[in-house]
């Protein structure tokens, strides 16, 4: 068979949901054309339509340099990097999650959201330093995200910078108003700051932290943890 009559088989099986003879006979194909583009893009969609996603990838990976193939195979590797992606984030898998949300952003380093839900796998994983920095890569291509801000200011909380972590806080509430857990947050931190902080003494952290679960609960009648830290305050 010419190199024409097979990727016009192997498109066939795809479509007609053939997928193992049609990775059997790509693989054939390969062993007497190994750096075909054209085979390697065909082997790696009939790979994915059995979700194996891994082997998915090496196979588009293989298309990149082809003038013909590079936007399709680019697309196609992103589509299997969400995918894996979206599996280890379920199952918890944070490092694995870690490993595939870096290897798309080489690839689509503009994806801001992207950045920010990698800070957050690092910040369950424990490394801050390295959330930091994801989240602040993420806020540079999207800095209205108050889902970055907020996680952002998390992570400042475990590294005890409680004044940048307000600040992080503001951001969000600057954005986002009824940003509940912001104002809550925001209330916890103004009762660990020192008292030089305020200027004025430590009643004004005191106050401003009354004023922050007031308002979490304005939003939120129902949460718990600010009407305990209300209460804590004398109401």
């Amino acid at each position: 068979m010419s190199a024409e009559e097979i990727l016009a088989q192997l498109r066939c099986d795809l479509e007609e949901g053939r997928y193992e003879r049609g990775i059997a006979a790509c693989r054939l194909a390969l062993q007497e054309d190994p750096n075909n583009p054209a085979l390697h893009f065909e082997h790696g969609s009939l790979l994915r339509a059995l979700h194996r996603d891994e082997e998915a990838l090496a196979a588009f990976s293989r298309c990149l340099e082809s003038q013909v193939y590079r936007g399709r195979a680019r697309q196609q590797l992103l589509n299997c990097l969400r995918d894996l992606i979206e599996l280890k984030e379920t199952i918890g898998e944070y490092y694995e999650a870690v490993i595939y949300y870096r290897r798309y952003l080489a690839v689509e380093p503009e994806n801001g959201r992207y950045w920010i839900n990698l800070g957050v796998c690092l910040v369950a994983q424990g490394a801050m330093a390295a959330a930091l920095e994801a989240f602040d890569r993420g806020l540079r291509v999207e800095p209205r995200n108050c889902v970055g801000w907020f996680n952002k200011g998390l992570a400042l909380v475990e590294l005890d910078r409680c004044a940048e972590a307000i600040e992080a806080f503001d951001r969000v509430l600057g954005l986002e108003p009824t940003f509940r857990d912001a104002w809550f947050h925001k209330g916890q931190l103004l009762l660990r700051l020192p008292d030089s902080f305020f200027g004025l003494g430590k009643a004004l952290g005191k106050h401003q932290a009354r004023e922050c679960f007031r308002r979490a609960l304005e939003i939120d009648p129902n949460f718990d943890e600010a009407k305990r830290a209300l209460q804590g305050l004398g109401g």
